[in-house]
């Protein structure tokens, strides 16, 4: 039987131009006894100007209220370009 899971994390920030950008991405798998499948979307993304954050929807069912879900993904550091 197969198993599927779905889950909001946080991607690893970028910095640029004075700015923080954090994708939200969503993360499916599905799974079966003979092999699986995965899926990453960037869905959300977190932009950091100073003291303020605004959140700007990538996809339409995407909303500000997703944010109490976030898991982190591992620590990768900060790029800067």
């Amino acid at each position: 039987m197969p198993f599927s899971s779905e889950s909001l994390r946080l991607g690893p920030p970028v910095a640029c131009g004075g700015r923080l950008f954090v994708p939200i991405i969503r993360i499916l798998s599905i799974s079966h006894e003979r092999g699986g499948f995965g899926l990453c979307t960037a869905v959300a993304l977190l932009i950091g100007e100073g003291e303020e954050w605004y959140f700007v929807s990538l996809d339409p069912n995407t909303t500000q209220e997703c944010l109490g879900e976030l898991e982190f993904l591992p620590a990768m550091g900060t790029r800067s370009d």
